[in-house]
Parts: C-alpha cells; structure tokens; sequence
C-alpha cells in the first residue's frame, strides 16, 4: 500500500510542477497548487501510518492529521477565486482557517501539558482523547467530519449562482460554466459519507483501522487526479473581459432593482433588437452584457431584465437565438458552398462546436447536419 501512496503524493507534485510553469496563472491556480501540495502532505501522514512511524514527531503529525480542516475549505475558497474573478479577496477568506487553528492549538496545548484529569496521546496515527477536556478537543473529528460535508455543499450553492450569473453576463460559456467541478463535487460528497462510514466502522472494530486508512488514501489520489488535472487546464473565467463591467459601476448598480415601465420595456427592446440585427453584434464570440447595455444606454442590470421580462430567457440565450438565425440564413446562402458547417457556426459568433451543436438542435429541433439535408 505505500507503492500507491507514493504514487499520490507523485501525482500531486507532478500536478503542482504543471502548475508552477503554467503560463498567465491567476490567484486560483496558487490555491489549487497549495490543496494539491496538502493532499499530497496528508497521504505522506497515512504512509506514517502504514510502516508504523506515527509515535515520532507528535505535534507535527497532529498538525498532519487534522490537514482535512484545510483541504476542505481550500476548495471551496477555490471554487470562489474562479467565480468571482477580480473580485475576490483573500481577507474575505481568512476565517475559513479559524477552525483549523483553534483546533491545532487546542490539542497541542493538552498534548503538552499533561494532566492527570485528561489525556491526549497519539497511537498508531489516532488521536486518542480522554478525560475533562473542551467541546472543540474532545469531538474534534466530528467537527472535522461536519466541515469535510459543509464545504461541498457551500461549493454546489456557489456554482449553481455562478451559472445564473454568466447567463446573464456573456455570450459564449465556453470554460466559464464549471461543470466538471459541480458533477466532481457531487461525487466528491459522496464519498465523504463513504469515508465516514468507513471510519465509524474501524471505530467500532467493524473494519480493521489500517484498512480504513488504505481505502480513504486510495480516495484522496482519485481526488487529486481529477481535480488536478481539469484545474491545470482551467483558465481564467473572465480573461478579456472589461473587469469593470464584471465587478459593476456606481451606475449600474444604481439601477440594479429598477423597474422599467411597459413603454419603456417596448421602446427598448425594439432598440435592441434593432442594433443586433444591424450591426451583428453577435458575430463577437466574446460580446458580454455590459457592452450591449451602454450600446442602448442601459446598465447590463437593466439589459437582464429586459430580455427576461420580453423573452423568458437570459442573456446568452437570446444572443444566441441570433447565432441560430443567422446560421440558417448562410446555410441558405453561396457560402454553404464554401464552409463547412462549423466554419459557417464560428463565423455566426460560435466558439465551440459542442455548444453550438446542443443549442441548435435545442431551438430547432433537430441537428445542424440534419437542417442541411433537410434544405437538399
């Protein structure tokens, strides 16, 4: 079992290499790169575990067994460096840590100053706790339990905002939805109830307590391949966006729960429509809200509610019905002659052939290929 282990904290140092010589890393790819270098200092601590070395160096082990209390909200900090872009900041997400804090130098404390009303001593990589001591020593794993199963869901709230936020805020989502981190951090809860179950039984005798350890070291190198490997390839959510746009003027936050009246709404959305149609602003794969609101003299507030209230759709939704439109007019075009189907799809302000293909045959019903033939 230490050839895998090994293998994990291998893994993770090859994964935080490809991260230090990635170029133009943003302030999540040094987040990811500090959770794979403690993933990879908590598998080194259940090595300790398996060749029996967990009696030597005490405190510091300590300090190794209870690395979950910083994995866990790492992610989620993670998670928020992604979605919120220029906005995030890290003295926002300094209480995070508190609790690993408060734990390490509460046990440490009672570690080293022995008492005969209680006892703290590590065995065989457990931290065994007896005696008249604090809520926060003496159930320290359940907490820890409690925060490994808080992080994930905080995680699935944010990205679930972060989805109805670029919705309304670009065109094209290409790298910008996250969604292999909401379908890992489903998995990822899971098997956090299966780790838990697996230590409640070596606690109970039901399992032997190194196999325990075996089964959720074999769980933290899956953890850090697949985070590792779509974090290194993930870029920056709002690379060549106007951050102003993004973090909101005085302006348009203003008007942010305005109301527009009904004439108003009319007036506007014919503006609107009109200046797509002439001007093909959708043609530009990377056209956001903000730069169509100040085209029609609206915040991009503003803009989000007037398509909602005209169309029941957001942003991306209603550009791209005019990618689809003008899409089908080449097709019926000389240029269908000369382009392929995907050369005609980028040249209609599509950037990926997945997205394009899903959005297609959701607004007309069949495939692009399909629409083809059926002009033939």
């Amino acid at each position: 079992m230490s050839v895998i282990n090994f293998v994990g904290i291998g893994l993770a140092l090859f994964l935080s290499f490809l991260l230090i010589i990635k170029k133009e890393k943003g302030t999540f790819d040094y987040i990811l790169l500090t959770w794979l270098l403690l993933n990879g200092a908590m598998l080194y601590f259940y090595y300790l575990n398996f060749i029996g070395q967990t009696d030597n160096f005490v405190p510091a082990l300590i300090a190794l067994g209870l690395i979950p209390f910083l994995v866990s909200p790492l992610l989620f900090i993670y998670v928020s460096s992604l979605v919120q872009g220029p906005r995030f900041s890290w003295l926002k997400q300094l209480f995070h840590f508190i609790p690993f804090l408060i734990m390490l130098f509460s046990i440490w404390y009672y570690y080293l100053v022995p008492s005969e009303n209680y006892i703290v001593k590590v065995s065989q990589g457990f931290i065994n706790i007896g005696g008249k001591l604090p809520f926060q020593v003496r159930y320290w794993s359940l907490i820890m339990a409690f925060s490994a199963c808080l992080y994930p869901i905080l995680c699935l709230f944010k990205l679930f905002k972060h989805r109805t936020f670029i919705e309304n805020e670009f065109s094209n989502l290409q790298e910008k939805t996250l969604d292999w981190m909401r379908y890992w951090i489903i998995i990822e809860f899971v098997g956090f109830w299966i780790s838990f179950l697996i230590i409640i039984a070596g606690d109970f005798d039901m399992l032997e307590r190194m196999t325990s350890f075996k089964v959720i070291a074999a769980m933290i190198i899956v953890n850090v391949f697949v985070v590792g490997f779509f974090g290194v390839k993930q870029s920056n959510i709002f690379v060549g966006t106007d951050i102003k746009a993004v973090q909101g003027n005085s302006s348009g936050e203003k008007y942010r729960f305005s109301n527009l009246s009904n004439i108003e709404v009319d007036t506007l959305m014919t503006r609107l429509q009109d200046i797509m149609k002439t001007e093909k602003l959708y043609k530009n794969p990377t056209l956001n809200a903000a730069e169509v609101g100040d085209l029609i003299g609206i915040s991009k507030h503003q803009l989000s509610q007037l398509i909602n209230q005209k169309t029941d759709g957001n942003f991306y939704e209603f550009v791209n019905k005019f990618r689809i439109e003008e899409f089908k007019a080449k097709l019926k075009s000389d240029e269908a002659n000369r382009f392929s189907l995907l050369g005609l799809a980028f040249d209609c302000g599509f950037n990926s052939k997945s997205t394009f293909n899903h959005l297609f045959k959701k607004e007309v019903g069949i495939t692009p290929s399909e629409y083809r033939k059926s002009l033939t």
